[in-house]
């Protein structure tokens, strides 16, 4: 009699095809998971999950994002870990949730969604992420894994167990959802992310805006008052006889400063471009009145602001790092560190461009160097291109019609640069 159980399965996939296939459910779509899963969980950030498909169910339900966040990240390492070590549901689970990700990027797209959020901040677009999924549920699909029998079952099974857990705790440490609750009404707003409901609110804002200009109005006439009951502060009167000969050059070392940065009294940060000597941007050298140097400060950062009273300087460093430093002592890139992960701006593009357009005539009209502005009818100007602003579907198109505006000038320095 024929030994049924020592007997080959006939149907196993054997070749480079079903070698192909259990690399592909086994490796590349588990490390694809958890890869995503650990971006997730080391920024912690609920802000950066999928707007439509996630974010706003989690308003509507009311779900502490932080919870959320550590469930969605528990199941992708546990799901990573069962695909690549428990014998048999690799490839239908891998099936299960390549469909899943196509789905909620689908539906991403088509809201207009600009990230994501599968690998949090680090996201790339969602029609990459789109065409990597799919590749992979192909795969899945089309190509019957190789079975193999690298370990016991039992052992394979615990092993998928321990590292399940121990994953979730991990990510429990990161993600902190017993900490501060944290609900998706503060990332979204109900006009921020349904158009339906923008309407709803126009005239609710615009009731608003009305009551505070009408408040801001009573408050200069106020102001204007009392203004009028004080004596105007004196002029600043400039003697040019002889400044040249009072000017005093400043001790400070002959290097590529491209801007000065006013600090606390008798202090300023002199930002000097060093990207021609070692790549790490802006070196800030602090240069104070009191002992006549410029001491290094900062290094390697993109951007720096010192705060109205002069006590704190907000700087950007590569990498999107972003942090407050007191304007005393030797701060490093690093301290004072800000998150700025969960930030959202809410803009409208259709207002910016029409702000923008005035401000673009209005500062020809008050600074060009000559009153006449090369004898065009200025307000003539301004009447003929305002309308246009309401067809701008673009920037580059409001870029066009403020490149037009200048042209009325005919000087080459009215032309605007590139807009963004």
């Amino acid at each position: 009699m024929t030994d049924l159980a020592a007997a080959p399965a006939q149907d196993a996939p054997r070749g480079p095809l079903a070698v192909l296939g259990a690399l592909n459910v086994r490796v590349i779509v588990p490390a694809w998971i958890l890869a995503g899963a650990t971006v997730k969980m080391l920024e912690a950030a609920p802000s950066f999950l999928p707007m439509h498909s996630i974010l706003r169910p989690a308003r509507a339900l009311d779900l502490d994002l932080q919870w959320l966040l550590w469930a969605l990240v528990s199941i992708e390492i546990v799901a990573a870990f069962a695909m690549t070590l428990i014998p048999r549901p690799p490839r239908p689970l891998a099936i299960m949730i390549l469909s899943v990700f196509c789905g909620v990027l689908v539906y991403e797209m088509t809201r207009g969604a600009g990230s994501c959020g599968c690998f949090g901040s680090k996201s790339p677009p969602p029609a990459t992420m789109l065409a990597v999924d799919a590749v992979m549920l192909l795969g899945a699909i089309l190509l019957r894994p190789a079975r193999e029998r690298l370990l016991p079952e039992s052992v394979r099974w615990a092993a998928a167990a321990v590292l399940g857990v121990a994953g979730a705790g991990v990510a429990w440490s990161y993600v902190d959802p017993g900490g501060e609750v944290r609900r998706a009404d503060e990332i979204l707003t109900a006009d921020a992310d349904d158009p339906d409901d923008a309407d709803e609110t126009t005239a609710a804002e615009d009731a608003e805006d009305a009551d505070d200009a009408t408040a801001a109005d009573d408050a200069d006439d106020a102001d204007d008052d009392a203004g009028a009951a004080d004596e105007a502060p004196a002029e600043p009167t400039v003697d040019l006889d002889g400044l040249r000969a009072r000017i005093v050059a400043m001790p400070v070392p002959q290097l590529g400063f491209r801007r000065v940065i006013a600090g606390p009294e008798g202090v300023v940060f002199l930002a000097e471009d060093s990207y021609a000597v070692d790549a790490t941007g802006l070196r800030l050298h602090r240069f104070s009145t009191e002992d006549l140097e410029a001491a290094p400060f900062l290094d390697g950062i993109t951007s720096a602001s010192v705060s109205h009273d002069g006590t704190r300087l907000l700087y950007a460093a590569p990498g999107g790092t972003w942090g407050v430093v007191w304007t005393s002592g030797s701060p490093s890139v690093g301290e004072g560190r800000i998150d700025v992960g969960s930030l959202r701006a809410r803009i409208d593009p259709a207002a910016e461009w029409g702000q923008i357009f005035e401000e673009a005539w209005r500062l020809h009209r008050d600074y060009f160097y000559v009153e006449n502005l090369h004898g065009a009818d200025w307000d003539a100007v301004r009447e003929r291109y305002a309308p246009l602003v309401g067809h701008v579907a673009h920037r580059s198109d409001l870029t066009h019609l403020i490149d037009k505006v200048g042209g009325a000038i005919a000087v080459a320095l009215g032309h605007p640069l590139v807009g963004f």
